[in-house]
């Protein structure tokens, strides 16, 4: 029952002024609030515990009321008041109001995203030990290049500014993060840090860790709900001096705050994909606005959008370091032809050669495959039967450690079949194409003398297992690594000659727009990796598609000269950042999904203008998973605030349909098509 004071279907009751009145919001599909008694003071942003019909939930008060349209019987009061004072400073509940109005979602929502799941399920808001530290550091501040330099003397603490770092690999961007934050430690102020994975994370905290000798605390998802309490709490206490943490970190209740810096800012990770589909980098942009504070972004390769910013639209101040500190040297690409070449389990022999040759010179060598797994498809050769994922209609992956079929969409597993269940051949079963597993193996017997480590989500999940790996890349003992986009960005490992890029084809034929600009960026970044130190650094990118207009661009002119291509190219359409995206999904077991978004299209189609246009519904590339067919609507707009006004009024209708069986969502500025 929605009992907002908004309801006008309510018959209009006398005003109630026996005891307080508050307006809870809770975890829920509902745009309003819910009004109960109350026999306390309280502010906005203290939890409570409310009946909510047959359990008791845990709620924040949204409001403090002076009357209600509530019939006296139907009014509840409230179980429990959880905090003797707010959760939330003034500007960061300003903040999370924003999100919810920005990203057209629940506010009970967007506050539960926000907390830390001991808080949302009513746990104390207090440390459960205290906050330990290192007395003593051993890192010294690095010579800055006279670049370096210039960047740092144009960042202003005290006062909201947008600064896009924009420096090649190994430039030094890290150093310029930590001379910024020493300024504003010595001010008395907090820092936060964002990174894009908890891969990440230990490495960055140990960097800090070296240099600052205050409290330091990460925030990511791979803690405890009780390490994720205290770290929370001891930000908002003033106690942690410097916050770490991967996208949810963009919350944290940081009582002096003065500087966010996010490194990567072009990576997809900050960008929430379920839920609350928000952007951690555009709401800590909205947090540095309302904090009267500095936001840096960084990255080798910005996206497209903050480039635009710095060099366009003059939102952004654009601070560009071109060159590698110390005598490190931009690596060597090289483009190797695909076509008619023999590959060994997808290598081609001069690929295979140059590894040979930098590992015989003490070298190390980086194998980059973004796809997991032993195979991607199982397939009988003789009738060409393939496993498919019956609830997604997508190739099982092949993994022989341990040995199984296994969809990377929905996660559902099979034993691997000894026959074909269609020609019930014994003998025709082949794995087609290669994935890291396969690719470790493979280099296994090509190279047997040396020792390989391989870095995915399949062989990480245990406990400090990426900690070990990561530990044997960086101190050389391993001479050959394998792996996935984890590896991709941030790390730095001294002795690494040599980057393979074994398939760099898959972004070339995509249907989305940005597939250009993240293949480009993947590029950089894993190129970046090689030839970090005294020694020059070589990339071999295998591919067949070597004569690819954009592609060689890259290689020959750079990313700067690729991207102001690509602006190019979306200003003609216009494709964001020249518009403004919102995508309606819904996913159900049957016809309803579609029939869902025809309904949303009718109700945009009656505000439609010139600047607003409206496209699908249509499937989605995966257009069924975990038994649930999907579909998308996307809405498109060269003007903000049309796009906004419509959404408005749009979703507030559509929470009034019955969609019995379809679950949708809407994503605002959307990042996948």
């Amino acid at each position: 029952m929605d009992n907002s004071v908004e309801n006008s279907h309510l018959v209009p009751v006398p005003v109630l002024h026996e005891g307080g009145l508050v307006r809870v919001v809770v975890p829920g599909p509902f745009l309003e609030g819910f009004d109960y008694r109350i026999d306390q003071a309280v502010l906005p942003g203290q939890r409570v515990c409310v009946p909510f019909g047959r359990r008791q939930v845990v709620g924040v008060v949204e409001a403090v009321l002076g009357k209600t349209r509530v019939p006296d019987d139907q009014l509840k009061s409230v179980t429990e008041v959880l905090d003797p004072a707010p959760l939330f400073s003034d500007k960061l509940w300003t903040l999370l109001g924003w999100m919810a109005e920005y990203y057209h979602h629940p506010l009970g929502e967007c506050l539960h995203t926000a907390m830390p799941g001991a808080l949302c399920a009513g746990k104390p808001f207090q440390a459960s030990s205290e906050l330990k530290y290192k007395s003593t550091v051993h890192g010294q501040p690095h010579l800055l290049t006279e670049e370096q330099q210039a960047a740092l003397a144009r960042v202003t603490l005290g006062q909201f500014s947008v600064y896009l770092l924009e420096g090649v690999t190994g430039s030094g961007k890290t150093e310029v993060y930590l001379q910024l934050i020493d300024r504003a430690l010595q001010a008395g102020l907090q820092a936060l840090v964002l990174v894009p994975e908890i891969a990440l994370t230990p490495q960055t905290m140990e960097r800090f860790q070296q240099r600052f000798a205050v409290p330091i605390v990460a925030l990511h998802s791979e803690l405890t709900d009780k390490q994720k309490l205290n770290n929370w709490y001891f930000a908002s206490t003033g106690e942690a001096r410097i916050i770490i943490g991967t996208r949810s970190a963009v919350f944290a209740p940081c009582q002096r705050l003065g500087i966010i810096v996010i490194d990567e800012e072009h990576d997809l990770s900050f960008k929430q994909q379920s839920g609350l589909h928000y952007s951690a980098r555009e709401v800590a942009i909205k947090r540095a606005q309302l904090e009267g504070i500095p936001i840096v972004l960084g990255s080798a390769t910005p996206s497209l959008e903050s480039r635009y910013h710095a060099m366009v639209s003059g939102k952004y101040i654009h601070l560009t370091l071109t060159q590698r500190a110390g005598v490190a040297k931009p690596p060597q690409i090289y483009v190797i032809d695909m076509r008619q070449q023999p590959l060994y389990h997808g290598l081609s022999r001069p690929l295979l050669e140059a590894c040979q040759k930098n590992l015989a010179a003490g070298g190390q060598v980086l194998f980059f495959l973004n796809r997991r797994g032993y195979a991607p498809v199982l397939m009988c050769h003789g009738c060409g039967w393939a496993a498919r994922c019956p609830h997604c209609e997508r190739y099982f992956t092949l993994h022989l450690h341990p040995l199984q079929l296994l969809c990377h969409h929905c996660l559902t597993t099979q034993t691997v079949a000894r026959q074909c269940p269609r020609c019930h051949s014994t003998e025709t079963l082949v794995d087609v194409g290669v994935g890291t597993e396969r690719l470790e193996a493979a280099l296994r017997d090509y190279f047997p003398q040396e020792t390989i480590v391989r870095i995915d989500r399949s062989v990480t999940r245990r406990k400090g297992e990426l900690s070990q790996r990561l530990s044997e890349g960086h101190s050389g003992k391993a001479s050959i690594l394998v792996g996935t986009q984890m590896l991709a960005k941030g790390h730095h490992f001294k002795g690494l000659t040599l980057v393979a890029i074994v398939d760099a084809d898959a972004g070339l034929f995509s249907s989305d727009f940005r597939a250009l600009e993240r293949l480009s960026q993947l590029i950089i970044q894993v190129a970046g990796r090689a030839g970090r130190e005294d020694r020059l650094g070589e990339v071999y990118l295998q591919t067949h598609e070597p004569t690819h207009p954009l592609l060689n661009q890259l290689i020959q002119e750079g990313y700067p000269a690729l991207a102001r291509s690509l602006l190019q190219e979306r200003a003609a359409v216009p494709w964001p950042p020249l518009s403004y995206l919102a995508l309606f999904r819904a996913a159900s077991k049957n016809h309803r999904a579609e029939a869902f978004l025809k309904q949303a299209k009718e109700l945009l189609l009656t505000l439609a203008s010139e600047n607003l246009q409206v496209l699908g519904p249509v499937p989605c590339v995966l257009a069924k998973k975990a038994g649930y067919y999907q579909w998308q609507l996307l809405v498109q707009s060269t003007q903000r605030a049309a796009l906004h006004h419509a959404l408005k009024i749009v979703v507030r209708q559509l929470y009034e349909i019955k969609s019995r069986g379809v679950r949708w969502s809407l994503d605002v500025d959307t990042q996948e098509l």
